[in-house]
């Protein structure tokens, strides 16, 4: 994988991770290859069969883990479809600060091991993403944040939302980010860089490293 994913790939396989391609329709007998599977930021209107849904869903019950990855507004849909079964909605609700910032770091972040020992992680003009009760989010918003539908202002408080988030189901994990961005790495023609190659978001490098390894294990 390249583009502004092959630094992550690069990450992933210098912690002795394989990396590899699916270029085929997902069924059970494709999956079991695999103990994750990541999903990011899917742009078709319609990504994904009901069958091919429905496999990712038993795969994940019976002991794969899946990280899916949404984008913003208006490529946060095609995600959607992978999410509903775990109970998980991506929305379609933007996420910035009160002084309209979108990109942004996360202070306080919710308890995880995915989170040990981090300070900060930065978002990259995401969305909101609605978890179950039993899952644990990792990125929770505040009163210093606000979420309007289709970035459109003005916006509401987001305080109670969060941009990431994992879960376990059955066997398996689940984890869902409101944004592509934190876990790649882009740098821009204009000199600017966004994900965890950005100034700032060095922490983004080692909370990759430990959703894979929750993921994993």
């Amino acid at each position: 994988m390249g583009g502004s994913y092959g630094p992550l790939t690069d990450l992933l396989r210098g912690e002795d991770y394989r990396v590899s391609s699916i270029v085929t329709a997902f069924d059970s007998r494709v999956l079991r290859r695999f103990d994750v599977l990541v999903v990011s930021g899917p742009r078709a209107e319609a990504p994904f069969s009901a069958e091919e849904v429905q496999a990712v869903h038993e795969w994940v019950k019976g002991g794969g883990s899946l990280l899916l990855t949404a984008d913003h507004f208006p490529y946060s849909a095609p995600a959607s479809v992978l999410a509903a079964p775990f109970g998980i909605e991506i929305t379609d609700l933007s996420v910035y600060t009160t002084d309209n910032q979108t990109s942004f770091p996360f202070a306080e972040l919710g308890g995880h091991e995915v989170t040990r020992g981090l300070e900060s992680v930065w978002v990259f003009f995401g969305v909101a993403v609605d978890f179950p009760s039993s899952a644990v989010q990792l990125l929770p918003c505040d009163t210093t944040h606000e979420a309007s539908p289709r970035g459109v202002p003005p916006g509401v408080s987001a305080d109670g939302l969060t941009m990431a988030g994992v879960l376990e189901v059955g066997a398996g994990r689940v984890a869902v980010l409101g944004e592509s961005g934190m876990i790649s790495c882009q740098e821009m023609a204009n000199g600017e860089s966004y994900g965890f190659c950005a100034e700032g978001a060095e922490d983004n490098v080692l909370f990759t490293l430990q959703l894979f390894e929750w993921l994993a294990g």
